[in-house]
């Protein structure tokens, strides 16, 4: 039960099926799942919106669960205003159907938090209605790989009080539109006894979760420093467990640490407020919350925190902001070296971290700044920062001070390889306080990811203070600096960043330095105006903007009564299912009792000798049945590849397990089989493989390739179409597909326009995909000696 997650627990124990398994990382949302909870601002319960694939099963103790199937099919009892399935199922917006019960549950998330802050403009005028901005917000956790994207957002954007009714698109429904102003937000009531709030003074719980493991469940910080405190003193093995993200980001749950701590009851670790000229955000708060009370502080006296809430709201998706918390992210950023841009945006805030020292029958509490706390400056604290992620310390709160009402100036940006819910490249965040139409302070943090982290490796990320750049910003005017002053700041940058970007410590020392010098100059020219002089401007271009929607639209003629239904909008068959989550899949299949799962082993190699695989650790794991590998094969070590007869004079197969040498990277080394899918991928990735430098250099291109004689064998395309013939190319192991009786060399001459000479390499893609590509073989054992097996 400790490394059973929310989401096998559903789809494998009680049977929901529309509780999806697609990423296993909480990037898709197809696992989402509504869980109780209260409104952090207005102390009602609500639901929030969680990936169930990250959420461990212990965590769910005491609070409700809503899955797609049980979100209501109309807005309220009493009318006939369709729910959420049936919007998504009317606006035709699912295809294969995989996707859509995250993206109902996404919806419903952000109607549950419209109706708990009294609507969009959150007036608390009973009002129920999110905004286009809300609903388009909640969709960012999600992915879909077929329908563009263009049917669900029309879907979710039916529900908002300022959606007009001709911005949606084609749909099926008799009547659509807004809620009404008293609605029930689409989502079910919270059950009040089920919001996973521990009752006042209750004592800590421990739970025996088998297999030599207990669950402390303290219920106040003093309570949680006395559990941590003795397990430390004991020198037990620990793991606090909040909104347990990092799994999705490191890989490393399940696990067999002997203690787990829970942190989800300790009230006061979840507050935010502001207190004695500081904001006080506990290590417990969510990404989510945190974005929400920046945002509510900005509206007062604290303008400068609008940018930093903007730019929380680009870390990951909704889900896992609803679940991760500013303490967990810290560590992670400490321990893993997780890209954080909480770190740089709190650094660079000048917030200091409440950490406890619970190695004591008498604890102490430690202030120490971000800086400390990531880069271990040298202090006496290092012992105890030393000690974070284990029972020795505990950080409890952030504190950020507020500054004076008009003061203070704020900028930040970040770079990464996706426009949002991806971890970033590079960040960049400046902090000015300004008096006189000058600079008289300045802070400013910039993270970086090295790259030397190998293949499959965490990130090797770097949060950097540049005091350099904070002296120079010192004095400068505000309105339009000189370029002299810029080019002082800028080359104040390149010392800063000198030690940490020496080209031996980091393969992409050159683009780092490129792309953090443009964000400094970004942020220069924003805050204190275009130098003199310049082209550039300082119109706030540059300022995050929200996540971009895709838009698009369809026009159809209107449809004729007397074709009907030929050309009416008709749902498909069975959309309904899919929106629910009742379509079964091949993976939705029941599980016979002691099943295995199994997982790969991968090459992280493109080329070289196998020189030893040790699946020792792997073994060592509980759960792990056998490893499996070429030696174990019976008979050849050979996956048969299927050609046609025009393929048949070349090489039919290749090795099932690589042996003796890896030829790519992401060759199958062998494969785990476990009593869980969970328990199979981690332990995987704990087998040991020492590699040998290759035979020959390996071919990284298909220039190299050609230019060597390397031709994969392949079959031919479209060989049942009668208008084209296959022709063998390449020395007999290329098909190439030709139209037949096109001569291709005449057609090229007679074209009215030829470009010749230039060349044109695609890159390398990732396949994107969602839904497993499963098939479910059952087999009948012929001895009845045998259990039947059955394959997916």
């Amino acid at each position: 039960m400790g490394s059973t997650s929310l989401n096998e627990w559903l789809r494998n124990t009680v049977h929901v099926k529309s509780t999806k398994l697609a990423c296993g990382e909480g990037g898709c949302g197809a696992c989402a799942v509504l869980v109780s909870t209260t409104d952090a601002q207005t102390g009602a319960p609500t639901w929030r919106s969680v990936n169930s694939c990250l959420m461990p099963l212990f965590s769910a103790h005491g609070k409700s669960i809503v899955t797609a199937e049980g979100l209501p099919l109309t807005q309220r009892s009493d009318e006939e205003s369709p729910g959420i399935t049936e919007r998504l199922a009317g606006f035709h917006a699912s295809q294969c159907g995989f996707c859509t019960p995250g993206m109902a549950v996404a919806c419903a998330s952000a109607l549950a938090k419209a109706k708990a802050r009294g609507g969009g403009g959150g007036g608390g005028d009973g009002s129920c209605q999110p905004t286009k901005a809300q609903m388009h917000a909640a969709l960012d956790g999600n992915l879909c790989r077929c329908t563009g994207y263009r049917p669900i957002i029309d879907a979710a954007t039916s529900f908002a009080c300022d959606v007009d009714i001709e911005e949606l698109g084609l749909h099926a429904l008799a009547r659509c539109g807004p809620m009404p102003p008293s609605g029930g937000g689409g989502v079910p009531p919270v059950p009040p006894a089920l919001c996973g709030d521990a009752a006042p003074g209750e004592e800590a719980r421990t739970h025996n979760l088998g297999r030599g493991r207990m669950l402390h469940v303290p219920t106040s910080t003093a309570k949680l420093t006395r559990c941590l405190g003795e397990l430390s003193r004991s020198g037990a093995d620990v793991r606090m467990v909040a909104g347990n993200t990092g799994p999705g980001v490191f890989k490393d749950w399940p696990h067999d640490v002997p203690h787990l701590v829970s942190l989800s009851d300790v009230a006061e670790l979840s507050v935010v407020e502001a207190d004695g000229g500081d904001l006080r955000i506990g290590s417990g708060v969510t990404l989510s919350v945190l974005a929400d009370s920046l945002e509510k502080e900005a509206a007062g006296s604290s303008a400068w925190l609008a940018p930093m809430a903007a730019h929380m709201r680009r870390v990951a998706g909704s889900h896992v902001r609803n679940a991760a918390t500013v303490g967990g992210n810290l560590v992670l950023a400490r321990t893993h070296g997780l890209p954080s841009d909480v770190a740089t945006l709190l650094m660079a805030a000048g917030a200091r971290v409440s950490i406890i020292d619970c190695r004591s029958t008498r604890p102490t509490t430690l202030d120490v700044d971000i800086d400390d706390l990531i880069n271990l400056r040298s202090s006496p604290d290092d012992v105890v920062l030393f000690g974070l992620g284990s029972a020795a310390s505990l950080v409890v709160g952030v504190r950020v001070p507020l500054g004076q009402q008009g003061e203070t100036l704020f900028w930040s940006q970040r770079i990464a390889k996706r426009w949002a819910n991806a971890h970033c490249l590079a960040n960049v965040a400046l902090r000015l306080t300004v008096r006189g139409g000058k600079v008289v302070a300045a802070s400013m943090a910039v993270g970086m990811d090295l790259g030397r982290a190998k293949a499959l490796e965490p990130s090797d990320w770097m949060v950097v203070r540049p005091t350099c750049v904070e002296d120079a910003l010192v004095g400068m005017p505000v309105g339009a600096p000189s370029s002299a002053d810029v080019a002082r700041v800028l080359g104040a940058l390149a010392a800063d960043l000198s030690s940490a970007l020496a080209p031996a410590a980091a393969p992409r020392a050159d683009y780092l330095r490129s792309a953090t010098e443009g964000l400094l100059f970004q942020a220069v020219c924003e805050l204190l105006g275009a130098p003199s002089g310049s082209s550039a401007t300082g119109s706030g271009a540059s300022r995050l903007p929200p996540p971009c929607v895709p838009r698009a639209s369809q026009d159809f003629p209107d449809p004729d009564p007397k074709e009907a239904p030929l050309t009416a909008a008709v749902p498909k068959t069975g959309v309904q299912l899919q929106a629910r989550g009742t379509a079964p899949y091949a993976d939705d299949t029941p599980h016979h009792p002691g099943c295995l799962f199994a997982a790969p082993v991968l090459s992280t190699r493109a080329a070289g000798k196998l020189l030893s695989v040790d699946a020792a650790p792997a073994l060592a794991v509980p759960g792990v049945a056998v490893f499996l590998s070429a030696g174990d094969v019976p008979g050849a070590n050979r996956a048969q590849q299927l050609l046609s007869d025009a393929a048949a004079s070349a090489p039919k197969d290749g090795p099932l397990f690589a042996d003796g040498c890896v030829e790519f990277a992401g060759q199958m080394i062998g494969i785990i089989l476990a009593d869980s899918y969970q328990t199979a991928v981690r332990a995987a990735k704990l087998v040991k493989i020492e590699y040998g430098d290759p035979a020959s250099p390996p071919l990284l291109s298909i220039d190299d390739a050609i230019a060597a004689s390397s031709y994969h064998a392949v079959a031919p395309i479209f060989s049942f179409n009668p208008s084209v013939e296959p022709s063998v190319e390449g020395g007999g192991t290329g098909i190439m597909v030709r139209t037949k009786g096109v001569d291709i060399a005449a057609a090229i001459a007679a074209a009215p326009k030829c470009v010749r000479g230039g060349t044109y390499s695609f890159p390398s893609q990732y396949h994107f995909y969602m839904e497993p590509q499963t098939t479910r073989t059952p087999w009948e054992a012929p001895d009845p000696g045998f259990k039947n097996v059955h394959g997916l």
